[in-house]
């Protein structure tokens, strides 16, 4: 006894596929339609134009550094995923820490020397340097020795300016000296002159009385004469900047 086996799913299939085939090109030709409908009614004013390329989402993509460098150590292989923040690649910092160190030197002078200045503008005694770098200097033998040259130096100009100020004050006491002799000398010289005027009063008088004696007169008078005695120092005494002058004429 045969048995016959007909396969339904078949039929069934079919007709499904005719008509998924039917509504792809009723779809097509309605966005044809559409299309068509809207070119003929809208109006393009302008357009523009542009190149481009279309890559995959998983194309590779470059990754570079800002400023480049040597690397010194990779972390992640070809083909690896990767995720926000994670390292990939450490570059070489030889010559960025020696940039670094010079930078460094570079300021801790820079803030020695502005301690320096700052002291000798105040007219302090004594270079205050800062925490920082007194504490640099406990443990680093070049800040020390960078110091000690700043505090040398400072003393060494404080030395020479209390010198300088010595002489000057010197200088000074001398032309006060030098001023109080030409006081002296004028004050000798009026007195003289007045003396001498006395005498000529003296003389003018017994001219009066005999007048042979004119001749001694006129000497007399012409010693008492002001314009005449050139032997009066005329002192003239000024301060230009931090020097005492005095000069005497005759």
């Amino acid at each position: 006894m045969s048995v016959l086996i007909i396969d339904e799913t078949q039929d069934v299939a079919e007709p499904s596929m005719s008509r998924l085939v039917a509504a792809a090109y009723l779809a097509l030709f309605l966005l044809f339609v559409i299309l068509g409908g809207l070119s003929a009614t809208i109006s393009i004013s302008g357009a523009v134009v542009t190149s481009g390329r279309l890559v995959v989402s998983s194309y590779p993509k470059p990754v570079e550094h800002l400023k480049g460098g040597i690397v010194a150590k990779l972390f992640v292989a070809n083909g690896d995923s990767v995720k926000a923040g994670q390292v990939l690649i450490r570059l070489d910092d030889t010559q960025t820490k020696a940039n670094l160190a010079i930078v460094e030197k570079r300021l801790k002078e820079l803030n020695a020397r502005a301690a320096r200045l700052l002291a000798g503008e105040s007219g302090a005694d004594a270079v205050t340097f800062t925490p920082e770098l007194i504490r640099q200097a406990a443990d680093n033998p070049q800040i020390a020795s960078l110091l000690r040259g700043e505090t040398q130096l400072f003393a060494a100009r404080k030395l020479a300016e209390q010198r300088r100020k010595d002489q000057l004050d010197q200088r000074v006491l001398q032309y006060g000296q030098q001023i109080d002799g030409l006081e002296a000398q004028i004050d000798g010289n009026r007195k003289q002159l007045a003396l001498v005027q006395k005498e000529a009063d003296g003389v003018g008088t017994l001219v009066a009385y005999d007048p042979q004696n004119q001749g001694e007169f006129v000497l007399a008078q012409r010693g008492a004469d002001p314009d005449a005695e050139r032997g009066v120092g005329i002192v003239s005494c000024g301060v230009r900047g931090d020097v005492v002058g005095c000069f005497l004429s005759r």
